[in-house]
């Protein structure tokens, strides 16, 4: 098993094309996100866009999770989907997942025990960033985990 690096760094404004879908539990995420971003995928394209960085992010709503996918955008609203944005945030840990999206819950994990041991309190919405995803072969993918914080007083 490779070391995991966790880098801490500012987050920038990221402005989105996005679609939304709620899932109920953990295992619903993954067949939810990437039909999301094939459904904005679709409309940039008749709408003659090209398509920008890809982004996941993820809100916590109690007991369900609300799902968003797209990519950078900085056009107006048009038919299938909608414009989402993500605010700057002055500090959150980074960690480089490389692959298949099977095994990013143990990354997410990671993440999350890494803040824990580290005395810092999750904020703001996490988000999943798609490096590369080269179509068709998800083994080849480099996607950046990112969760906002604030340190505990």
């Amino acid at each position: 098993m490779t070391e995991r690096e966790f880098v801490v760094k500012s987050l920038p404004a990221i402005r989105l094309a996005e679609r939304s879908a709620t899932a109920a539990t953990q295992p619903e995420i993954g067949p939810l996100v990437g039909p999301l971003f094939d459904e904005v995928a679709d409309a940039l394209m008749a709408a003659g866009a090209q398509l920008g960085l890809g982004v996941a992010y993820y809100v916590g709503t109690g007991n369900a999770t609300e799902c968003h996918a797209g990519f950078e955008y900085s056009g107006d609203r048009a038919d299938g989907f909608d414009i989402g944005e993500l605010p700057e945030e002055a500090e959150a840990v980074a960690l480089v997942h490389l692959g298949s999206m099977e095994g990013i819950t143990d990354s997410w994990g990671a993440v999350f025990g890494w803040l824990g041991e580290s005395g810092l309190t999750p904020s703001g919405p996490c988000r999943e960033v798609y490096l590369e995803a080269p179509m068709g072969d998800q083994d080849a993918w480099v996607t950046e985990l990112q969760q906002p914080f604030v340190r505990r007083s």
